[in-house]
């Protein structure tokens, strides 16, 4: 693991790795995707597919969601625009977007040119993890396909949610072993600092033997380790614990963890750590001031986290099988307790079942809204 270079860097694309995980509609805390008896076709002659433009609002090209957000509509011919200033007007698009202004245009405006013009329009909503998007622009979108579940979102009915799946390249530096060959109990890679529940995992993690951790100042310098490295890690564990991101539970590591065969812990909802974030925001000015503590935007949006159902229960049901972890001094009994080979199996089953409907899902959405003539 030498060279000390950012894993978090964005790497190389080559095609042709397998499906990622897809988008799914939130519906009354349950997922019922649909059955599919055969995996998504790879792109095949493209006089026989029908043309997708997937209008770009960022510089795709270090977009780390890109090849799986690409790898969504397997049955379509993808026809990418670099756009990043609300500019390109075209029909039968999806717009990939931050939820941000563009060149002084907002969202909202944006795609109003393509309702003026009798153009439909689809979204994919990246990057809203804060929630600090504004959401009006989902108004005008025939159907909106988003990263991080926000409660207020889902109020509309036309939009699915999206997990964030693995980064860019990761499927090439994985090679998946059986888990009795894998040499790590469990590990963790990422950043420590301010982060209160990570601190407290890794506290009751390093009770168990078999375990190594890379941690860093913040999560572009995870210690001495770097993209490959990183793949060998999750390659080489069979438990990868998986804590929340910065304010969602959501993260790369738990799509990653599985890609790579291992088993991802995932942290749940801590009613008691909520408190403590919402503590440390109120006295420290700097975090004051980023969260706008004042608004009451902020308390409703922590009202609602400290007395909602479990994040993973709400965007995959209760079949969801990683095991969930909401308190950390139960972490050494719980890693105990699992069979990894039977439950590594369920998890991959569960995952790639999920996957296969899922993208038929997508694949219906799309032709409904673009192309209803077409055969589904």
């Amino acid at each position: 693991m030498a060279d000390n270079v950012n894993y978090f860097e964005n790497h190389s694309y080559e095609p042709g790795h397998k499906a990622y995980p897809s988008a799914v509609r939130v519906s009354d805390g349950a997922i019922a995707p649909p059955q599919v008896s055969s995996h998504p076709q790879e792109s095949g002659d493209a006089s026989e597919q029908l043309t997708l433009n997937l209008i770009w609002q960022m510089d795709d090209n270090y977009l780390l969601e890109r090849e799986w957000i690409v790898s969504l509509f397997p049955q379509f011919e993808i026809n990418s625009i670099t756009d990043q200033a609300h500019d390109v007007v075209v029909d039968n698009a999806i717009v990939v977007s931050f939820g941000t202004d563009m060149n002084n245009i907002s969202m909202y405006d944006y795609l109003q040119r393509f309702k003026s013009q009798g153009f439909k329009v689809g979204v994919i909503h990246l990057g809203d993890e804060w929630f600090t998007s504004s959401l009006d622009f989902y108004d005008l979108a025939e159907f909106v396909f988003r990263a991080y579940y926000r409660r207020e979102a889902f109020q509309y009915p036309h939009v699915y949610f999206l997990p964030l799946g693995c980064k860019r390249g990761f499927h090439e530096v994985i090679e998946p072993k059986p888990m009795g060959d894998r040499p790590y109990t469990w590990s963790f890679a990422g950043a420590i600092r301010g982060k209160i529940s990570r601190r407290k995992m890794l506290t009751e993690a390093r009770k168990i033997p078999g375990g190594i951790a890379y941690i860093g100042e913040d999560e572009s310098r995870a210690q001495e380790l770097n993209f490959e490295g990183y793949g060998a890690l999750m390659s080489n564990t069979v438990f990868a614990l998986s804590p929340g991101g910065n304010r969602s539970l959501e993260t790369f590591r738990i799509y990653e963890a599985i890609e790579a065969g291992a088993i991802p812990i995932v942290e749940d909802i801590n009613r008691l750590n909520i408190l403590k974030g919402i503590i440390k925001e109120v006295i420290k000015p700097r975090e004051f001031i980023k969260h706008r503590v004042w608004s009451r935007k902020y308390w409703r949006s922590n009202f609602r986290r400290l007395f909602a159902p479990s994040y993973w229960t709400l965007v995959y049901g209760t079949d969801f099988p990683c095991p969930r972890c909401s308190n950390w001094k139960k972490l050494p009994d719980m890693i105990q307790s699992i069979n990894p080979v039977v439950k590594a199996k369920e998890i991959q089953i569960f995952w790639r079942t999920y996957q296969i409907g899922l993208q038929q899902r997508i694949r219906l959405v799309t032709l409904s809204t673009f192309f209803p003539d077409a055969e589904p």
